[in-house]
């Protein structure tokens, strides 16, 4: 049997292992295309505590009116949009450990929100019917988008006026049957309400 010389073996077995390095590296590396980071920014404004909120035990809530106040360009559909927001807001809440009632005499505190878009209500209408403002502008020229207003209000069990208000602002396109989107908000809505305790 021939025999390579030692300089020819060394070089053989340099050249196969940079060979089979080479292959198992393309083998193990995959290439993904990163997904597209969302652009949402938003500013959110909020005032009041939750200091009327008993230190333990259950917290029941309910909705203070069963009609949202939805102020929206004729391209919204409001009733939608209401119908969402609430759903989400209702998640939120329950993964806090609250508990929803239909019976408004039951429940320790009550919740209001409401929805508005630029062209409908402007920063000035907004703050005189909430009291509170983000001051963020937004220049949304050349754009769809349009800026959308998201004010959710906590009353206590005998209050007219709310003891705790939160009011965020952002651009919006009118996709929220966007998956992605509409995680945003649900996101968007739980940074809303971070200072609630949870129970």
């Amino acid at each position: 049997m021939k025999h390579l010389p030692i300089k020819h073996q060394s070089m053989k077995y340099a050249v196969m292992t940079l060979v089979l390095t080479s292959l198992a590296l393309v083998g193990c590396t995959t290439t993904t295309k990163p997904a597209a980071p969302l652009n949402f920014s938003y500013g959110v404004a909020k005032t009041g505590d939750f200091g009327f909120l008993p230190q333990s035990g259950a917290v029941t809530y309910s909705w203070r009116t069963n009609l949202p106040v939805a102020r929206v360009s004729e391209d919204f559909d409001a009733e939608h949009y209401l119908s969402v927001i609430k759903a989400q807001i209702d998640e939120v809440l329950t993964s806090k450990g609250y508990i929803a009632v239909q019976d408004g005499q039951a429940a320790t505190m009550h919740l209001d929100f409401g929805i508005a878009t630029e062209t409908a209500m402007d920063d000035e209408q907004i703050f005189a019917s909430t009291q509170i403002k983000t001051g963020v502008q937004f220049d949304l020229t050349g754009q769809k988008s349009e800026k959308g207003s998201l004010y959710i209000a906590v009353f206590d069990s005998v209050g007219a006026f709310p003891r705790w208000r939160a009011l965020a602002q952002g651009p919006t396109e009118n996709r929220i049957d966007n998956p992605e989107e509409r995680e945003e908000l649900k996101n968007l809505i739980g940074a809303m309400l971070d200072d609630l305790p949870s129970r």
